[in-house]
Protein backbone atom coordinates (compact mmCIF):
# COMPACT_ATOMS: atom_id res chain seq x y z
CA UNK A 1 0.00 0.00 0.00
CA UNK A 2 2.00 3.22 -0.92
CA UNK A 3 1.47 5.55 1.42
CA UNK A 4 1.74 9.50 1.94
CA UNK A 5 3.90 10.64 4.61
CA UNK A 6 1.08 10.96 7.38
CA UNK A 7 -2.85 10.48 7.50
CA UNK A 8 -5.22 12.84 6.58
CA UNK A 9 -9.03 12.00 7.88
CA UNK A 10 -12.00 12.54 6.21
CA UNK A 11 -15.04 14.13 7.92
CA UNK A 12 -16.60 10.74 9.01
CA UNK A 13 -13.66 8.91 9.48
CA UNK A 14 -12.73 11.51 12.71
CA UNK A 15 -16.55 10.76 13.61
CA UNK A 16 -16.27 7.38 13.60
CA UNK A 17 -12.73 7.32 16.00
CA UNK A 18 -14.61 9.71 18.29
CA UNK A 19 -17.12 7.09 18.32
CA UNK A 20 -14.54 3.99 18.23
CA UNK A 21 -16.94 2.81 15.94
CA UNK A 22 -14.28 3.22 12.70
CA UNK A 23 -13.36 -0.70 11.01
CA UNK A 24 -10.83 -1.19 8.28
CA UNK A 25 -8.59 -4.22 7.47
CA UNK A 26 -5.65 -4.90 10.08
CA UNK A 27 -3.07 -3.07 8.10
CA UNK A 28 -4.99 0.06 7.73
CA UNK A 29 -6.23 0.50 11.63
CA UNK A 30 -2.29 -0.67 12.35
CA UNK A 31 -0.88 2.65 9.88
CA UNK A 32 -3.71 4.73 11.74
CA UNK A 33 -2.09 3.25 15.17
CA UNK A 34 1.12 4.79 14.08
CA UNK A 35 0.03 7.72 12.44
CA UNK A 36 -1.21 8.54 15.55
CA UNK A 37 1.39 7.50 18.23
CA UNK A 38 3.69 9.79 15.79
CA UNK A 39 1.61 12.39 15.87
CA UNK A 40 1.44 12.48 12.36
CA UNK A 41 -1.81 12.30 11.47
CA UNK A 42 -4.09 15.71 10.63
CA UNK A 43 -7.63 17.16 9.76
CA UNK A 44 -8.67 19.63 7.25
CA UNK A 45 -10.10 23.11 9.53
CA UNK A 46 -13.18 22.87 7.38
CA UNK A 47 -14.29 19.48 9.25
CA UNK A 48 -15.66 21.85 11.75
CA UNK A 49 -17.77 23.63 9.48
CA UNK A 50 -18.72 20.13 7.75
CA UNK A 51 -19.41 18.91 11.47
CA UNK A 52 -21.65 21.59 12.56
CA UNK A 53 -23.46 21.85 9.83
CA UNK A 54 -24.65 18.35 9.69
CA UNK A 55 -25.74 18.74 13.29
CA UNK A 56 -27.64 22.12 12.44
CA UNK A 57 -29.34 20.14 9.71
CA UNK A 58 -30.03 17.20 11.98
CA UNK A 59 -28.14 14.70 9.94
CA UNK A 60 -25.45 13.97 13.05
CA UNK A 61 -26.45 13.92 16.22
CA UNK A 62 -24.04 13.94 19.22
CA UNK A 63 -23.99 12.63 22.57
CA UNK A 64 -22.81 16.35 23.67
CA UNK A 65 -23.24 20.16 23.25
CA UNK A 66 -21.22 20.87 20.02
CA UNK A 67 -18.77 23.24 21.76
CA UNK A 68 -18.19 20.23 24.17
CA UNK A 69 -17.71 17.42 21.84
CA UNK A 70 -15.52 19.63 19.56
CA UNK A 71 -13.12 20.31 22.63
CA UNK A 72 -13.46 16.35 23.92
CA UNK A 73 -12.80 15.78 20.09
CA UNK A 74 -9.61 17.84 20.34
CA UNK A 75 -8.09 16.75 23.39
CA UNK A 76 -4.51 14.80 23.39
CA UNK A 77 -3.92 13.04 21.36
CA UNK A 78 -5.51 14.73 18.07
CA UNK A 79 -4.87 14.83 14.94
CA UNK A 80 -3.17 18.10 13.94
CA UNK A 81 -5.39 21.01 11.90
CA UNK A 82 -4.31 21.60 8.72
CA UNK A 83 -5.79 25.32 7.48
CA UNK A 84 -7.13 25.94 4.14
CA UNK A 85 -4.49 28.00 2.48
CA UNK A 86 -4.88 30.07 -0.79
CA UNK A 87 -2.55 27.07 -2.01
CA UNK A 88 -4.92 24.48 -1.26
CA UNK A 89 -8.30 26.50 -2.59
CA UNK A 90 -6.65 26.82 -5.59
CA UNK A 91 -5.23 23.52 -6.05
CA UNK A 92 -9.12 22.59 -6.18
CA UNK A 93 -9.75 23.74 -9.29
CA UNK A 94 -6.81 21.61 -10.52
CA UNK A 95 -8.68 18.61 -9.84
CA UNK A 96 -9.80 16.51 -12.80
CA UNK A 97 -13.39 17.66 -14.10
CA UNK A 98 -15.01 14.13 -12.99
CA UNK A 99 -14.07 15.35 -9.45
CA UNK A 100 -16.25 15.44 -7.07
CA UNK A 101 -18.38 18.45 -6.62
CA UNK A 102 -18.52 18.71 -3.34
CA UNK A 103 -16.72 21.46 -1.93
CA UNK A 104 -15.05 19.68 1.31
CA UNK A 105 -14.42 16.93 -0.86
CA UNK A 106 -12.17 18.99 -2.83
CA UNK A 107 -10.57 21.21 -0.16
CA UNK A 108 -9.68 17.31 1.23
CA UNK A 109 -8.28 15.66 -1.98
CA UNK A 110 -6.04 18.87 -2.21
CA UNK A 111 -4.84 18.96 0.70
CA UNK A 112 -3.91 15.51 1.04
CA UNK A 113 -1.65 16.05 -2.53
CA UNK A 114 -0.22 19.28 -1.53
CA UNK A 115 0.71 17.80 2.02
CA UNK A 116 1.53 14.63 0.54
CA UNK A 117 -0.81 12.92 2.98
CA UNK A 118 -2.73 10.08 2.77
CA UNK A 119 -6.96 10.55 2.62
CA UNK A 120 -8.33 8.01 5.04
CA UNK A 121 -12.08 7.56 3.89
CA UNK A 122 -14.92 5.59 3.13
CA UNK A 123 -16.13 8.21 0.06
CA UNK A 124 -16.51 6.02 -3.33
CA UNK A 125 -15.38 8.88 -5.71
CA UNK A 126 -12.73 9.81 -3.82
CA UNK A 127 -11.32 6.11 -3.15
CA UNK A 128 -11.71 5.67 -6.97
CA UNK A 129 -9.74 8.56 -7.64
CA UNK A 130 -7.01 6.78 -5.37
CA UNK A 131 -7.11 3.93 -7.11
CA UNK A 132 -6.45 5.92 -10.56
CA UNK A 133 -2.95 7.44 -8.58
CA UNK A 134 -4.77 11.18 -8.27
CA UNK A 135 -4.16 10.75 -4.06
CA UNK A 136 -3.56 8.13 -1.67
CA UNK A 137 -6.08 6.64 0.45
CA UNK A 138 -7.22 4.62 2.73
CA UNK A 139 -10.79 2.69 2.99
CA UNK A 140 -11.93 2.65 5.99
CA UNK A 141 -15.81 1.83 7.62
CA UNK A 142 -18.74 2.48 9.85
CA UNK A 143 -18.51 -0.74 12.50
CA UNK A 144 -22.00 -1.76 12.32
CA UNK A 145 -23.58 -1.83 15.96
Amino acid sequence: MALGRGILLDTHAFIWLQGRLLTAKVDVLTTLRAAAEENNWFISSFLFYEVAYAVGRKRLHLDRDLKEWFRMAMSPPSPRIIEITPEISAATVLLPSSFHGDPGDRILAATAILHDLTLCTHDKTLLRHGKQGLLHTLKVDEATQ
